[in-house]
């Protein structure tokens, strides 16, 4: 079964280029995964000033549902993007300590919370 349906994907932009109204576009994911993308020229164009750069793109993708469970990204259409920055643990920890509105002060473990979510 084959879906179309709005989201986000992040990896490695390594490949820009092509003819046409769409431009191809392929991500590689934080597993190696290679992600097959395109975009319209305008959006092409920023995006190849982030070469080699993690980004994080948002889009209508084609997902393929996987017969031992899942989903699989078979390629999307980029509507936006957003580059992404390496951080350390402890830098983002103390980024989101400063956020209004939460309560990472008031906890014990804000380290151990964020690494079991990642999980």
């Amino acid at each position: 079964m084959v879906i179309i349906k709005q989201g986000s994907i992040q990896g490695r932009l390594y490949s820009i280029g092509g003819e046409g109204e769409t431009v191809p576009v392929l991500l590689e994911g934080t597993g190696g995964e290679n992600f097959l993308c395109e975009a319209d020229v305008a959006l092409a164009e920023h995006l190849g000033k982030l070469l080699f750069i993690s980004i994080r793109v948002h889009g209508a993708g084609e997902w393929e549902s996987r017969p031992q469970g899942g989903w699989r990204l078979r390629r999307m259409f980029i509507q936006s993007y957003e580059r992404l920055e390496r951080v350390s643990l402890r830098c983002a920890v103390t980024q989101l300590k400063e956020l209004d509105g939460t309560a990472w002060s008031e906890m014990d473990d804000p380290h151990g919370v964020i690494q079991g979510l990642r999980k």
